[in-house]
């Protein structure tokens, strides 16, 4: 497993866009916070129509929560890089973007929750 340093957290909230009431309310999106070198917070999430890509400092939003809201579930993770090809069939939806950001090859993970249990499993 490669380590570059960063800290990433996988964050699991409510999804503010409709038609997603078939799934868990604090599971309906999620998204990567990476702190890079403890200065500055960059957000990586999918929304929507196109991948998103934020950075914000870390003395504005001296707390992940700040940022991401109270409600939202934060769960600090570690990344699966390894040296394959990560490649496979997936719809582009959060979860995919989230997986690919950590390097998860699971394909029958769909759903933030499904995804926050696997995280959670491992990161225990």
């Amino acid at each position: 497993m490669l380590d570059d340093g960063r800290e990433y957290y996988a964050v699991f909230s409510e999804a503010k866009k409709h038609g997603l009431w078939w799934l868990d309310k604090q599971f309906q999106h999620c998204f990567i916070v990476r702190k890079d070198y403890g200065r500055i917070w960059t957000v990586i999430e999918d929304s929507y129509n196109h991948l998103q890509v934020h950075p914000f400092l870390v003395e504005e939003y001296p707390n992940l929560s700040d940022l991401v809201g109270e409600q939202a579930i934060i769960l600090p993770v570690k990344r699966e890089i390894k040296d394959r090809f990560r490649g496979t069939l997936c719809l582009f939806n959060c979860v995919e973007v989230a997986k690919a950001v950590l390097g998860i090859r699971k394909t029958f993970i769909f759903t933030p929750k499904q995804l926050y249990r696997y995280l959670h499993e491992q990161n225990t």
